[in-house]
């Protein structure tokens, strides 16, 4: 079984590239989604479902990459419209700015010239271009709070001092209104013969969605949204409002919801649209383009469900294949987007059984040979899709229950070449995280996980063994981190280690797993950390354990990593420097090979610019009782490769984190934390 991650909670954003927007507050048509594969070749799933823009804190960093070159980073390039907090940070050695600008024209694009007096600056004051708020200058090292109410539209973020434009500094940012999907979109030649639609998505629940479109080519191109049951590249090449080489729009059972209008080249809208459950099929219908590849089949899935992009084909003559984004889903409503991108007829079936995927017996069936028994005992076929020819797509919506699942291609003879895989429904409300088991070569061995953190309640651990060994995955409640614990004799058996041991508790284990086997494992975790591990004899000590976080219902996680560059460098990495007021989980790992500390100061003053003297009677600190200064919470002296876990209720305002243990401070252990 090939390895699937699962994404059990997603904290990241999506990233939207080459994306585009109509403008700065206008009312907005509405579109629906499409999944993006690529015309006229296999089609190539694109990510199952984006994240809506739910976050209104954006981190900003400021800086050079050499002599020449100069970036703004984001942490997120599209925002929920409405009041916006941009934490940014100049990292550079070179004073900069932070500035928005609410435009239609893409960031990249603006006339370089004079302003203000100053060459070397773009016009913050041309047409259609408004500056909606700034940083001002920021001097290396600084940090600022910036916020801004931005209505739904494009924007474009830069610094406009005297040349650091044009070398990089610009950014496209779009605001989208609230609860809407974010969907990117790209359009574009790939030759005189092809053209694309590129999508960042497959599938969007039911409701608004915003597509921002970027024409990427050097045509003038379109995006029209039609509702149909037709796949989009199955239409007929007629004549259209005048004009020959175009797909009838009005055609029966095809119905236009929404459209950009044409878009010139290098030019960027925003279309929202409230779509209803269903398959679409989006196209550029300028004369001759959807004959060069300008199509794509999308689908709105049941609000509430959850989406599974499926594959289906042939890897070559003797194997087949099924792929899914996902090899678990929480219990109920499902939604399976399904695409043969092979070469022959294929179907998805969905089996609930105790009998793992792989372990079925290829008997008669139907009175057909060479397949598998759907009418065996604990075997009760769920949901299928019926046959599909190659490059047809289809919605399969289920409502499963808890337990194991087997997805198989049960056409004569498909089955035994490949087409099987193993699906989980988790309980409803528990947190998924994907596990597998394995071994690297004769000496080392692993458990990979999809997630080193959960929040404390019901967590699904879905545990696969990819190895040619039996294995097992053990939880076990602990302070000790995965990696210390002393191998010794357990039970009899020698090269193991103490899980009876103080400080010690199994909350839960799979068993014994063999080769191709996979199990879910249910266990209801309090706040705390956790060591999972493969205690058969040897296989610890070959490298089965990693360490497990479990935080606060309700905290954000943050994690924190302290250590040494060099001799005369430390460091403080923080995984995100903003989070949303109240409960955050630090999760601090000491990465170094000295003791350190991980302190949380209020203060509004900036992390890098505490004077240094004597704190507590030690030289080469700072003071954390100075005025304006508040210690909200550390975790106190760590050693080295030791693992803490620090909650605090976290008010709105600017932290300086540090390790003030002497020396350490001054040698760049220092970060500014925001909370918005």
């Amino acid at each position: 079984m090939s390895r699937k991650l699962l994404v059990a909670v997603a904290s990241l954003g999506l990233l939207l590239a080459a994306c585009g927007g109509t403008g700065t507050g206008t009312a907005l048509q509405t579109v629906v989604f499409l999944p993006g594969y690529s015309q006229g070749a296999t089609p190539t799933p694109s990510p199952a479902v984006p994240l809506s823009a739910s976050s209104n804190i954006v981190s900003v960093a400021l800086g050079e990459t050499d002599a020449t070159h100069m970036y703004i980073h984001m942490s997120s390039t599209t925002v929920p419209s409405g009041k916006v907090t941009f934490v940014v940070t100049n990292e550079g050695q070179k004073t900069h700015e932070f500035v928005v600008l609410a435009t239609d024209a893409p960031a990249a694009s603006f006339p370089i010239v004079s302003f203000e007096g100053e060459a070397n600056r773009i016009n913050e004051d041309a047409k259609g271009v408004t500056n909606v708020g700034e940083t001002g200058d920021m001097a290396p090292g600084a940090s600022k709070k910036l916020v801004i109410d931005l209505q739904s539209g494009h924007y474009a973020a830069v610094c406009n001092l005297p040349g650091h434009y044009g070398m990089g500094m610009h950014e496209d940012l779009w605001a989208i209104p609230a609860g809407s999907v974010p969907v990117a979109v790209g359009l574009g030649e790939t030759d005189a013969t092809h053209m694309y639609i590129h999508l960042a998505a497959t599938a969007v629940p039911s409701g608004p969605v915003s597509f921002m479109v970027a024409n990427e080519g050097s045509k003038t191109h379109e995006f029209v949204v039609l509702a149909s049951d037709t796949p989009a590249a199955n239409f007929r090449i007629v004549s259209f409002e005048g004009e020959p080489n175009r797909i009838n729009e009005d055609a029966k059972g095809v119905t236009n919801v929404g459209e950009t209008g044409d878009m010139e080249p290098g030019s960027m809208k925003l279309l929202t649209i409230d779509v209803a459950t269903g398959h679409y099929a989006v196209v550029c219908n300028l004369p001759g383009h959807y004959g060069m590849g300008m199509h794509a089949d999308f689908w709105v899935t049941p609000e509430g469900s959850t989406p599974v992009t499926v594959g289906l084909g042939e890897t070559d003559s003797t194997h087949m294949y099924i792929h899914l984004s996902e090899a678990a889903a929480p219990s109920g409503p499902v939604s399976f987007i399904v695409t043969n991108e092979g070469q022959k007829k294929h179907e998805f079936v969905v089996l609930s059984t105790k009998t793992m995927a792989a372990g079925f017996p290829i008997v008669s069936f139907e009175g057909e040979p060479n397949r598998i028994n759907e009418d065996a005992k604990g075997v009760v076929n769920v949901g299928e899709t019926g046959d599909m020819d190659p490059g047809t797509s289809k919605m399969l919506t289920i409502d499963l229950q808890s337990g194991h699942y087997a997805v198989v291609c049960n056409l004569p003879g498909h089955y035994g070449m490949g087409m099987h895989q193993d699906f989980w429904a988790t309980p409803k409300g528990s947190t998924p995280v994907t596990v597998t088991l394995g071994e690297t070569d004769p000496t080392h061995m692993f458990i990979d996980m999809s997630a080193t953190s959960a929040t404390a309640g019901t967590v699904s651990f879905v545990v696969t063994n990819e190895g040619s060994k039996t294995h097992e995955f053990v939880v076990l409640a602990t302070d000790t981190p995965a990696a210390d614990f002393p191998i010794v004799s357990f039970e009899g058996e020698p090269n193991r280690i103490n899980e009876d041991a103080k400080g010690v508790v199994n909350v839960g284990e799979t068993g014994d797993m063999e080769p191709a086997t996979s199990k879910m494992l249910t266990i209801d975790l309090k706040s705390g950390h956790y060591a999972v591990v493969c205690n058969l004899p040897g296989h610890y000590g070959m490298g089965m354990r990693q360490d497990l976080w479990v935080t606060p219902r309700g905290a954000t996680t943050i994690t924190v990593s302290l250590g040494e560059t060099d001799s005369t460098h430390m460091y403080i990495h923080l995984s995100q420097g903003t989070a949303p007021m109240g409960k955050v989980a630090f999760v601090v790992t000491n990465e170094g090979s000295k003791t350190h500390e991980f302190v949380v100061l209020a203060t509004d003053t900036p992390a890098a610019d505490f004077a240094i003297g004597s704190f507590e009677g030690e030289a080469n600190r700072i003071n954390e009782d100075a005025k304006g200064v508040t210690n909200v919470g550390e975790t106190g002296d760590m050693e080295s490769g030791t693992m803490k876990l620090l909650t605090i209720d976290l008010k709105p305002g600017h932290y300086a984190v540090v390790c003030n243990l002497p020396g350490h401070y001054a040698m760049g252990m220092h970060q500014d934390f925001w909370v918005a």
